[in-house]
């Protein structure tokens, strides 16, 4: 029985040249990604080595498993290993932020 909001559950992919965020990747509980977030891992590989060229042929490799924050209005937490949501207890950071609400909406 759910209490709140529940967390994406993902996992932080990272460069293996720099150590530079490349995106958050929701996955199943099994690790499989869907076709959107394989489509999505590419375009963010691609951006990254367009911003930085030295990082262009470097692979990229799996970061921490994280609970990402989903929520619309998220009640703000700091904790020694970062802020979190206290409604959902998932992490709130830039590289995990959700598509929705876009930027432009938000107060």
């Amino acid at each position: 029985m759910s209490t709140g909001p529940v967390p994406a559950r993902g996992r932080v992919l990272l460069c293996s040249a720099c150590g530079g965020v490349i995106v958050f990747v929701e996955l199943y509980a099994d690790g499989r990604k869907t076709n959107a977030e394989a489509a999505r891992l590419t375009l963010a590989t691609k951006y990254h080595t367009e911003a930085s060229p030295m990082c262009a042929d470097a692979p990229v490799f799996d970061g921490p498993d994280v609970d990402a924050c989903r929520c619309r209005v998220p009640l703000r937490i700091e904790r020694p290993e970062g802020l979190f949501c206290a409604k959902c207890n998932g992490l709130i950071a830039p590289h995990v932020r959700p598509e929705w609400p876009p930027l432009k909406q938000e107060a």
